[in-house]
């Protein structure tokens, strides 16, 4: 009975402390585990420093803004790229004008007035095929050629402003509407260039702006064209668009001196 008692009163104790005991020695010794510090005081409301560059801007926003500048960032020649690209396969260039966001104002700059300018100084080729041309008429040729084409992309944008649906209208008021005008115009360049330069192929070159009709015409998937009104709506557009240099180079022939 002795051996009974005495085992009743025999406690087992962990050697493992509890939380409450390791909480209790750690505010009595003064040490504090540090991840529980961190865990409770440290304030990680504040911005990642680790995630920032440099130049204290994070990585993410730099991805964003390094897509958001791209189209700032491509060169003239790209430009030029896209053009061609857009000449040789008008859906797949068209999207490509759209993904960089290419601006009117970068497609004159590298194509259109480049263009242009080759255009106007092919006009003086007639000098090495024709004895007889005159130096003063090739010039007023060369001078018309430039004026219309350079206030016919003004022009078409007023006439199409006008004369369009009120949706497709607006399109041409945003960015890819007028670098589709500035592409459609910069290709009529090219292939007037290639008229005056190889005027022996005049027969078989005079039918290139044709061509320019078919880009605008898979354009056209972009612009919000109504459906009862599609064929009507492409039938003017490419008649304005193509058609205005051609005006306006008519006018200016009849009001200037030969």
């Amino acid at each position: 009975m002795e051996d009974g008692k005495d085992n009743d009163n025999i406690y087992i104790y962990s050697e493992e402390p509890s939380d409450v005991d390791r909480q209790t020695s750690t505010e009595e010794s003064g040490l504090y585990n540090i991840e529980d510090v961190a865990g409770k005081y440290v304030d990680t409301s504040a911005p990642n420093f680790a995630q920032y560059s440099e130049s204290g801007v994070s990585q993410n926003e730099s991805e964003n803004n390094q897509q958001d500048d791209h189209s700032s960032n491509i060169g003239g020649v790209a430009i030029f790229g896209l053009l061609l690209k857009t000449i040789f396969n008008p859906v797949e260039g068209w999207k490509s004008v759209r993904r960089h966001k290419i601006t009117p104002e970068m497609a004159q700059k590298e194509c259109f007035y480049p263009l242009l300018a080759v255009y106007a100084i092919s006009k003086f080729a007639i000098l090495a095929y024709s004895s007889s041309a005159d130096l003063s008429e090739v010039i007023v040729d060369a001078v018309i050629s430039f004026v219309s084409f350079f206030f016919g992309y003004f022009c078409i944008l007023i006439v199409l402003k006008h004369i369009m649906p009120l949706k497709v209208s607006e399109q041409f008021e945003t960015l890819f509407g007028k670098t589709l005008v500035v592409f459609s115009l910069s290709s009529l360049c090219l292939f007037f260039i290639l008229t005056e330069l190889l005027p022996m192929l005049w027969a078989v070159l005079i039918f290139l702006p044709l061509w320019t009709v078919y880009m605008i015409c898979k354009a056209a998937r972009f612009l919000k064209i109504p459906e009862d009104r599609h064929l009507l709506t492409l039938g003017v557009m490419n008649v304005v668009i193509v058609g205005m240099p051609t005006f306006l180079e008519y006018i200016l022939t009849q009001i200037l001196p030969n």
